[in-house]
């Protein structure tokens, strides 16, 4: 696994997922809001963006040949570069009169490039890191793949919509903004032309035989679908999601359309910081805390609350199209309090797939569950659109909750074949410690990010012309929440309850502080809570390393693999 030039993972595992992740973002929500700014009406938007997810779904049919030609590491580079020419020639012909034909082809493209770089990026990682390092680089790969979730569903989108009100065009705002996003993609494909290791191994798995391949894959295959309970499975895995499935494609429509067709008449700016910054740090949120929750209580007793968690909060949205509020407070708190439930309600799902795929090939079995996935969302959303047209939103969303009945249907049918065990964490002293130094870790990049994001309101309140800057501070609220919560968890984790409840209770202080409208108590509220925000990082993360016998300096001079 090693290879003679020696370079830390630390060089490309954050930048190698941010790069998987940013591709995806942009053919599965970049493509919804452009077409839609560009005229496709709801029902065409949401079958045509549908289809562009189809290569995530047949994915697993084309995995084999990553295999056999070349070598992952060749695939990983040659499929930046091409998602890096695709995207610059979304860019040069969105301008045009008649953009869709080109749109909709580049964006496939540039999906199948995706779908390749996702199959080769995952291999690649299990071939350059030995099962330790994996381990301890996990938490680091889905945290830069959340970043690129909120680059590409917040600030692509909020960047577009403030060029579109500088530049005075729907489709010169969209170029620029995907002309940036190929100049970075290129820097990333640079970078990893020139950092990403080259390693035996990967040489080695790039040289296998045809007729080898294809029979482990036939086998993998045939395998599967002999499995016990094969059927409750794939019911399990189409209708779990089916609320969200029927509603993630018109989101952005509903947002952005007048009040008069009943939507809420926002713009792009924000639906950028909104749904595609608050919401994820709340999806983000949630899905910790149901893998923690697993890990406590297991699946079978956690599945059901889980699964209402993922269902009823669409209600939100019901509420939004029959109130049709103006505030981006109620708006905001709306969505984040949908997304955290579908974080944390998604957890169950992804365990359950790993349980069903246990076994000699649970690798080829997981990716033919995560094919599944794809078409659960794919066939609701093809028609979600002509049902909103015929329905109204108010209609439509109604008929969503309705769709809450088959979540609770085969969760009932699945819940009593999962072992009572099946999740629960055996904690070993080695293995908490290293649980804990993951979350403290999580919890520094989510600090980072907190900081990041006041500088960049502090330049654009002081600089810009922004006309809701209370936007920003929703966002703020919401990372200041997600930080004191994830604080509070860890202390308790590290079996320092007395010291998490009195954080609690400074949480819950503020929050009731920051809730008052009145001139004084907001500026308290704000001060406060900024000073708390800024302190607490370095208090949890000192107790955390203070639990588990560590200084500041032995963490910083420790290389990353001996941790």
């Amino acid at each position: 696994m090693e290879n003679k030039r020696h370079i830390s993972p630390w060089a490309w595992v954050p930048t190698l997922y941010f790069a998987e992740g940013l591709p995806y973002f942009i053919v599965n929500t970049i493509s919804v809001i452009i077409l839609k700014d560009l005229g496709m009406d709801n029902g065409s938007l949401a079958l045509v963006t549908s289809l562009i997810g189809l290569p995530w779904l047949i994915k697993p049919l084309w995995s084999p040949l990553v295999d056999i030609f070349k070598s992952k590491r060749w695939w990983i580079v040659t499929m930046q570069l091409l998602m890096t020419l695709t995207v610059a020639l979304l860019a040069f012909t969105l301008p045009g009169s008649s953009p869709f034909t080109w749109t909709l082809l580049f964006f496939v493209i540039t999906g199948f490039a995706s779908a390749s770089h996702d199959i080769a990026a995952d291999g690649f990682y299990m071939i350059a890191l030995d099962p330790g390092k994996q381990s301890v680089f996990i938490g680091i790969r889905n945290t830069f793949y959340r970043i690129a979730m909120v680059f590409g569903q917040g600030v692509l989108v909020v960047l577009a919509g403030w060029l579109e009100r500088h530049t005075g065009s729907v489709s010169r705002a969209w170029s620029l903004t995907l002309a940036i996003t190929s100049l970075i993609l290129a820097l990333v494909s640079l970078w990893h032309l020139l950092l990403l290791p080259r390693t035996d191994d990967d040489r080695v798995a790039g040289k296998k035989d045809l007729r080898t391949v294809l029979v482990e894959f036939s086998e993998a295959f045939v395998s599967f679908f002999r499995k016990p309970g094969i059927g409750i499975l794939m019911l399990f895995l189409l209708l779990y999601r089916l609320p969200e499935a029927f509603s993630v494609k018109l989101l952005y429509p509903f947002f952005s359309d007048p009040c008069g067709v009943g939507g809420l008449g926002l713009g792009k700016e924000e639906f950028g910081m909104v749904y595609g910054t608050a919401g994820v740090i709340a999806l983000l949120a949630g899905g910790i805390l149901g893998g923690w929750h697993i890990s406590r209580q297991g699946l079978r007793k956690c599945l059901l609350p889980m699964a209402l968690s993922l269902a009823l909060p669409c209600a939100v949205y019901l509420y939004l199209a029959l109130a049709q509020p103006s505030s981006v407070w109620v708006v905001g708190g709306c969505v984040v309090f949908d997304q955290f439930g579908y974080g944390y309600g998604f957890t169950a799902y992804t365990m359950y797939m790993m349980y069903f795929a246990d076994g000699p090939l649970k690798t080829s079995h997981y990716a033919i569950c995560t094919g599944f996935m794809a078409l659960s969302m794919l066939l609701p959303g093809a028609v979600a659109g002509y049902l909103q047209q015929w329905l109204g939103y108010s209609g439509f969303f109604v008929l969503v909750m309705v769709c809450c009945l088959a979540t609770v249907a085969v969760t009932h049918s699945v819940r009593p074949r999962i072992p009572a065990s099946y999740g629960r964490a055996r904690e070993g002293e080695k293995d908490r410690k290293r649980e804990i130094n993951a979350a403290a870790n999580l919890f520094l990049i989510i600090s980072i990010f907190y900081y990041l994001f006041t500088a960049f309101s502090s330049f654009i309140s002081t600089f810009g012309d922004w006309d809701n800057l209370q936007i920003f501070d929703f966002i703020k609220a919401c990372i200041s929440f997600v930080l004191a919560i994830s604080g509070v968890l860890i202390l308790y984790r590290v079996r320092m309850g007395v010291y998490a409840y009195i954080m609690f209770v400074i949480v819950l202080f503020f929050t009731v502080v920051y809730s008052v409208q009145g001139p004084i108590a907001w500026k308290l509220g704000k001060a406060t809570g900024a000073l708390f925000v800024s302190c607490s990082p370095l208090f949890f993360i000192a107790l955390c390393f203070k639990k588990n016998g560590l200084t500041g300096w032995t963490v910083l001079c420790k290389r990353s693999d001996s941790i």
